[in-house]
């Protein structure tokens, strides 16, 4: 199992990102534990880095297509794998604070009704890969807070400069032992976080899958023609309603808030052209990706002033907390690498695939 240099791409990441230490070596603990849980179940020898008649890549696959005269989709894949069986799927990763694995729980019942998953599965279709199921690796995230050090640790600290076993810097062995009643620090919560996960795998790794389906596909395909003819209607008949309920979601006011309310004008200094971006290029009014399904359906309005307004829609120019975006950027920058140290890559035409 390769694990060093993911570890060295998650430090990079997370210091591009300017993450703070603790999370850093917080994700460091949890990539050990999964590479080594599921380096147990042979899960990397089990799977191979799809590459479609050569031309789709195993990561951060792109698949476009046409939804409509005038609508196209696009979908970013995490990755496209071959299974032992010879079985074309979908990888996507996601870190979550939370998740019940059990199969009856409302998070698995949820996951098979995901719009998210359903828009993937038709892209592919759409695009002709046969893909039979989905799979979402998802790791369940700690951070703990620093305990103080037990007499027990501090003893090994002592006369090993080791914590739960593994080597610490002298930096932190002086922290400890020169400083009563000393908390961890933030390279000894990586050893922390890594022994809880390993204690329990199961309760923070898990591979729920969910299988291709045609009539989830067509479902799919047309609540998505469905919505882009709502917003063609609101564009021509100018009507944008705001849905009260998102103004202020999840504790936070949200970015387009002021200019829903009259207190800030869209042409000030505060906001910028959205510009192009990887979900946007070419003509934004015609790009349906999910992130842009999910605005909309959250709040027309919203989406009004980030993909509408003035052609380009706009985005504030003051960037808002994107501390678990940038999390997650990290996690899956690392799972890339790990995927490729770890996994064999695969050429294969669609009629070599089992479907």
């Amino acid at each position: 199992m390769q694990v060093s240099t993911a570890l060295s791409t998650l430090d990079a990441t997370c210091e591009s990102l300017q993450l703070d230490d603790r999370t850093k070596f917080c994700m460091r603990g949890q990539l050990r534990a999964y590479a080594e849980h599921w380096d147990g179940f042979n899960h990397f020898g089990r799977y191979k880095l799809a590459s479609i008649n050569g031309v789709t890549e195993g990561i951060e696959v792109e698949l476009r297509c046409n939804l409509s005269d005038s609508w196209r989709t696009i979908s970013y894949l995490d990755k496209l794998l071959v299974d032992d069986f010879g079985n074309l799927c979908i990888m996507d990763h996601k870190m979550l604070s939370k998740w019940d694995f059990f199969p009856m729980s409302t998070d698995m019942r949820v996951l098979h009704m995901d719009p998210q998953i359903r828009m993937y599965q038709m892209v592919c279709h759409l695009n002709d890969l046969p893909v039979t199921h989905h799979v979402h690796d998802i790791a369940v995230n700690l951070k703990p807070s620093p305990k103080v050090v037990g007499p027990t640790f501090l003893k090994e600290i002592g006369e090993h400069c080791t914590y739960r076993g593994h080597k610490i810097s002298e930096e932190s062995h002086d922290h400890v032992m020169g400083t009563e009643g000393a908390k961890e620090t933030d390279e000894m919560l990586e050893h922390t976080v890594y022994a809880a996960l390993m204690s329990k795998p199961a309760k923070y790794f898990g591979h729920p899958r969910v299988n291709m389906s045609n009539d989830r596909v067509c479902e799919a395909a047309q609540r998505l023609v469905q919505i882009t003819e709502e917003i063609d209607n609101r564009v021509e008949e100018d009507t944008h309603w705001k849905n009260p309920k998102h103004c202020k979601a999840f504790g936070k006011e949200c970015e387009y808030l002021a200019l829903c309310e009259h207190s800030d004008d869209p042409s000030s200094a505060n906001w910028k052209p959205r510009g192009e971006s990887r979900e946007d290029s070419g003509s934004h009014s015609n790009r349906l990706s999910h992130s842009r399904v999910e605005c909309y359906l959250g709040c027309p309005k919203k989406h009004y002033w980030r993909y509408i307004y003035n052609s380009t829609g706009i985005v504030p120019v003051a960037p808002g907390d994107s501390y678990y975006t940038d999390r997650g950027t990290a996690w899956h920058a690392a799972m890339d690498t790990l995927y490729r140290d770890n996994c064999d890559s695969v050429v294969v035409t669609a009629n070599e695939l089992l479907v």
